[in-house]
């Protein structure tokens, strides 16, 4: 597996729809439009996280591989000579997918800050992530 066929692999899973059934929401409207809210969420920062790692190429197919969410692994696709993801749902698929692709994204980053930037602590490499992603991604995908 190469790095851009992992890179590729996320993007097709995090664009993917999640889902949602109508009936887990039946009589209770606001909680469809607060699940919505934070899918549509995990989606715009899993955007932002790809771009971040896909244009730094210290970030390689190792390094993903090994950043990978527990509920994520990627495996060669059947029909060619590409990678899928493959994910085991946790308690309801259509909030929690993209933000496993978000854990990951920001694993790989985390190590590659670590690693190639010289951020040696925990808060030096927040720093780094709220100067480069913001600091809504920051704090939610960091702990900063």
């Amino acid at each position: 597996m190469t790095r851009t066929q992992i890179l590729h692999a996320l993007d097709a899973f995090l664009e993917s729809r999640p889902g949602f059934d109508p009936a887990n929401y039946q009589g209770a409207p606001q909680a469809y439009r607060a699940d919505y809210r934070r899918a549509y969420q995990h989606l715009q920062d899993g955007r932002a996280l790809l771009r971040a790692v896909s244009w730094r190429d210290g970030i390689d197919a190792d390094t993903l591989a090994r950043a990978k969410h527990h509920r994520i692994d990627f495996r060669p696709s059947a029909t060619g000579n590409t990678v899928e993801v493959d994910y085991c749902t946790g308690q309801y698929y259509p909030v929690e997918f993209r933000a496993a692709v978000c854990q990951t994204l920001s694993n790989a980053l985390w190590h590659y800050f670590r690693e190639s930037c010289g951020c040696v602590t925990a808060d030096a490499i927040r720093t780094m992530a709220r100067r480069e992603l913001g600091r809504s991604i920051a704090r939610r995908w960091f702990g900063a």
